[in-house]
């Protein structure tokens, strides 16, 4: 019995160290998991904060750009529109400036004679561009008179000029043309007017010669455009 009681308690004692020894390896083992996980919990951590920075930089570098680049449009809109607005203001200027050449030009027709001379010479370089023998020359009513009464002059001049130029008789048909008038004077009302002059045509208006004093000073404004913008935009 005793020998039974003594086998029993070894057999117990062993037991007991196995199943110590399976709680201190279960033990160790949760340890070493827990420590594992702990490990892998810190180090994804550290990863997604590092990815979370990572975006937060490229996300604030992405809107510093963006910013940049629309302060440079709105700037250079802001200029384009300056530049723009003081072109047209340039352009205002000088057509303010044509404006009152024209409006000038049209008192030549305060001294009679001189403009009745001068509608003959407008006449007759006309007809020297035409260059055809049935012509039709369009007025201001208000300068009906003044034509008809240089009509036969200016036929007359361009006969003898042709005559010594060309040693040739020119038939010649010069008619005026009471229908279809020029713009009036201007009257200070703002409406749309004519300096003077003559427009010739021939042909049906196939052939057109722009003869007004508007159309000249419009050319000789042209020509002299970049002079102009030097006297008035030096500054």
């Amino acid at each position: 019995e005793e020998r039974t009681m003594a086998a029993s308690a070894g057999q117990h004692s062993q037991l007991r160290q196995m199943v110590n020894f399976i709680l201190q390896e279960a033990s160790e083992k949760a340890n070493e998991i827990r420590m594992k996980t702990e490990h892998d919990f810190q180090l994804q951590k550290q990863t997604e904060v590092h990815s979370a920075k990572l975006r937060l930089n490229e996300e604030f570098t992405r809107r510093r750009k963006q910013r940049v680049v629309e302060a440079r449009i709105a700037r250079s809109a802001a200029l384009g529109q300056a530049k723009m607005e003081k072109l047209v203001a340039r352009d205002e200027l000088l057509q303010g400036v044509l404006l009152k050449i024209r409006q000038r030009l049209a008192r030549q027709s305060d001294n009679q004679q001189a403009y009745r001379q001068l509608l003959q010479q407008l006449i007759v370089q006309g007809l020297l561009r035409v260059d055809e023998t049935h012509v039709v020359v369009r007025c201001r009513q208000a300068d009906l008179g003044h034509v008809q009464a240089v009509l036969d002059a200016s036929k007359s001049q361009f006969a003898q000029i042709m005559a010594d130029a060309c040693d040739e008789q020119v038939q010649l048909q010069l008619t005026v043309d009471t229908d279809n008038f020029l713009p009036p004077p201007p009257s200070g009302d703002g409406a749309q007017f004519s300096a003077g002059g003559v427009f010739m045509s021939a042909y049906g208006n196939r052939i057109t010669v722009d003869n007004t004093l508007d159309a000249r000073a419009a050319l000789l404004f042209h020509d002299l455009l970049p002079q102009i913008k030097d006297l008035a935009f030096s500054s």
